[in-house]
């Protein structure tokens, strides 16, 4: 099977691509004005923090339990790659929100789309597989 530095190597690749992913995500606008890139982009924002944070923590976490594996079994590798895939959907999520609510019309309350319930169901999704070491 894959040794644990391997395994580790590739989470660490992956997660430098989700991060840069996300933030690219962020638009930069030709007015130069603070008040007009808050405007357009709060809710991103909003989204990239939460996710920056849950990102890195998983990421942490999934480190920890690697050193205290002694080998990579087939079960903690594709438990792995399941938290990996599940994971890398996070900046599509984090940018359709961003994209769709708007906080400035009524708190973003009377919102029809979805975009908020499937990010939060996104990242629920991805925390499943975090017990299965």
């Amino acid at each position: 099977m894959v040794s644990k530095e391997r395994l580790g190597g590739f989470v660490d690749g992956t997660i430098a691509v989700v991060m840069t992913i996300m933030l690219l995500e962020i638009h930069v606008l030709d007015s130069g004005s603070l008040k007009e890139f808050l405007h357009e982009n709060v809710v991103y924002l909003i989204a990239y923090v939460l996710s920056f944070i849950y990102v890195t923590t998983s990421w942490f976490n999934q480190q920890y339990m690697l050193t205290k594996t002694e080998t990579v079994t087939r079960h903690i590798y594709i438990a792995t790659i399941k938290w990996l895939l599940s994971l890398s959907m996070l900046p599509v999520l984090a940018a359709w929100t961003g994209a769709t609510i708007n906080i400035f019309h009524n708190f973003g309350i009377d919102n029809d789309n979805v975009s908020f319930d499937v990010y939060f169901v996104g990242s629920i999704l991805c925390t499943n597989d975090q017990g299965l070491y």
